[in-house]
């Protein structure tokens, strides 16, 4: 127990934990890991890597087109105003992507 507590109080651990939490607010800003203590496992089955490529886009266009960065409320609320406006283009679009990729299949 002496040397757990010797550990968690050491420089180098200070400094990892420092390094971590930074890189930790970094991708919270990016919106690519939304602050959860529920541990990274559920963050991986929430968010697959598909949905956080959206979620960079989503931010990109805030930084690029607005010069600032959205809230995880605030890409909910974008998403809730995408489908009220354009209600069947997600849809479509998306069953056109997966016609295009069975298309292509090589036959066995």
């Amino acid at each position: 127990m002496e040397e757990l507590n010797a550990f968690f109080n050491s420089k180098e651990w200070k400094e990892t934990k420092a390094l971590m939490d930074e890189a930790e607010k970094r991708m919270e800003v990016m919106n690519l890991v939304p602050h959860n203590k529920g541990g990274e496992r559920y963050i991986r089955e929430r968010y697959p890597i598909a949905a956080l490529y959206a979620r960079s886009d989503l931010q990109n266009i805030a930084i690029d087109e607005f010069d600032t960065t959205l809230t995880e409320t605030e890409i909910q609320a974008v998403s809730d105003e995408f489908f009220c406006d354009y209600p069947e283009e997600m849809s479509l679009s998306i069953a056109a992507a997966v016609e295009r990729v069975v298309k292509r299949r090589q036959p066995y």
